[in-house]
């Protein structure tokens, strides 16, 4: 009367199979939701006095909606191209081809970042331009970048 719909085993859930089937379908139990706050990390190839990436996520199922902020003041020096650590794996073709995507909310730090992707090999969030490369190092700088991204995991 006045809690939760508590599952009590792992891997089940809710089960929607009444409803129609549509081709292709693998699976009608919805079996996760969490949401949370990102773990403190840093943009991986800035050198900086403070480099945080904070933000929050929302799982639905395999699909995770995050947003991410980042702080940087102080830039001192950097190597390669930027990148930002995921909460989850990405799966699928995610982890081996470069997936466009993700809302651009505020940008202070690159200015020529048109939009950001996931990239798999190592989960991660790298600055793009329109025309597919990479943002380097040398033109991030100081300020607040906020963005929404959002992808498909396990």
């Amino acid at each position: 009367n006045t809690g939760n719909l508590i599952i009590g085993t792992s891997g089940k859930g809710i089960d929607f199979s009444a409803d129609g089937n549509a081709g292709g379908m693998t699976s009608e139990v919805l079996d996760d939701y969490e949401t949370g706050t990102r773990t403190a990390s840093s943009v991986g190839g800035i050198t900086a006095t403070t480099n945080t990436v904070t933000g929050s996520y929302t799982k639905i199922g395999r699909f995770v909606t995050e947003h991410i902020i980042v702080t940087i003041t102080g830039k001192s020096s950097g190597t390669g191209n930027p990148y930002i650590n995921l909460t989850f794996t990405p799966s699928g073709s995610m982890t081996s081809t470069y997936m466009q995507g993700g809302s651009l909310g505020r940008n202070s730090i690159v200015s020529s970042v048109h939009h950001f992707g996931v990239y798999g090999a190592g989960a991660v969030v790298y600055a793009n331009t329109i025309g597919g490369s990479y943002i380097g190092h040398a033109s991030w700088s100081d300020g607040v970048l906020g963005f929404t991204v959002i992808y498909e995991t396990a």
